[in-house]
């Protein structure tokens, strides 16, 4: 039997400043959300969460809204630039 690894939708390496613009929280509220999961999350290494602790997030605190608007075609936060997205807000 062959194994097939899939990969969860824009599953990629995130750091923490991205996720929280993802999710549209502030640091302390991304912070207490990812809290109770993080032994399972594991350490950070470096500036990113690598692509399976992404995976781990996702499952954990369900897939940010701004992703399944990505997918009804809309711009996705890391597609925009810091200017573009004050000029949105």
């Amino acid at each position: 039997m062959e194994m097939v690894k899939t990969l969860a939708p824009h599953a990629r390496p995130y750091s923490f400043k991205e996720l929280e613009t993802i999710y549209g929280v502030s640091h302390k509220t991304f912070k207490t959300w990812i809290q109770p999961f993080l032994q399972e999350i594991g350490e950070k290494r470096g500036r990113y969460f690598n692509v399976k602790q992404v995976q781990i997030i996702f499952a954990k605190l369900g897939y940010p809204e701004s992703i399944e608007e990505e997918k009804s075609g809309r711009i996705y936060p890391d597609q925009v630039n810091a200017t573009q997205m004050r000029k949105a807000v």
